[in-house]
């Protein structure tokens, strides 16, 4: 339909080593037919948290051999994997997860700390039984994100550790070849036409609610200036305000901390943070 009036994808052919999708199985009925539209414009599907524990062998192997049919890989989600590092059988999970026929593991560290030689332990373990690894930077709570220094630090970890891809961004921002990941099945197809360039105001379909900033006056008034002069310097804030510096300071991190605020480095010179107000499309 349209067919003259629609952008084809930059790299449409699987496998796609850029302008991933990576979705989620949490165990939802879809029918068949419904999937065969979709499977075109999904890379990766991750069965969900520990949902491979509650599934006999033969039923997850089923699901996965169903994916695989349409050229899908199939990953672990980084909740099983950080369950397995915790309970000391992350071996046995990995020769588990390989004959059952799951194509990547994703590691990430929302809940424990894993140092350099631990994570190139097991990166290498994993690639030992001819497995991919996804890692996973930040936490799940986007009020305790990582930041912007320490998230470059397990970038470069993982990358040093031989991880091919850290995904995560927005289509806007960085283009139809951006990586996705955990996009709900629900919203493959608002993002397959995201990246064809077909307007879409709400892709995700996601609200949310901003909590009141129950702060102090300068915290207010700090995240005013950030909302609507972003982005923003800590020098133009103290400047603007005339709030002594450890003042502004303090507001910054509280911000931060209760997830109203993000801090990034200037375009202009990386030596410098500026800061932006947290708007709902990204939660």
């Amino acid at each position: 339909m349209l067919d003259d009036l629609v952008k084809d994808r930059v790299d449409k052919n699987k496998p796609r080593h850029e302008g991933l999708t990576h979705t989620v199985d949490k165990l939802q009925f879809f029918d068949r037919e419904t999937f065969k539209i979709l499977a075109s414009f999904i890379d990766e599907i991750k069965i969900h948290n520990t949902y491979p524990l509650l599934i006999s062998d033969n039923l997850l192997q089923k699901r996965i051999s169903y994916y695989h049919e349409f050229d899908i890989k199939v990953s672990t989600g980084s909740t099983l994997t950080e369950y397995a590092i915790s309970g000391n059988y992350f071996d046995k999970f990995i020769e588990e997860s390989a004959r059952i026929g799951f194509d990547i593991i994703e590691i990430g560290e929302n809940s424990i700390d894993l140092d350099i030689d631990k994570k190139k332990k097991f990166s290498d373990t994993i690639l030992s039984k001819d497995l991919e690894f996804r890692w996973k930077i930040g936490k799940k709570d986007p009020r305790h994100q990582l930041g912007i220094d320490n998230t470059l630090v397990k970038v470069d970890d993982a990358l040093n550790v031989g991880a091919k891809k850290v995904t995560s961004a927005l289509i806007a921002e960085f283009g139809q070849r951006v990586n996705l990941a955990e996009v709900s099945i629900d919203n493959i197809a608002s993002v397959e036409s995201q990246r064809r360039g077909f307007l879409s105001k709400s892709s995700f379909g996601m609200s949310f609610t901003q909590q009141r900033i129950n702060g102090s006056p300068a915290s207010k008034f700090i995240y005013y200036l950030i909302k609507t002069k972003h982005p923003i310097e800590q020098s133009d804030l103290i400047n603007l305000t005339h709030l002594p510096r450890r003042t502004v300071q303090s507001a910054i991190e509280d911000l931060k901390k209760h997830g109203f605020i993000i801090e990034r480095n200037s375009i202009e010179d990386t030596r410098r943070k500026v800061y932006f107000p947290v708007k709902s499309e990204w939660l």
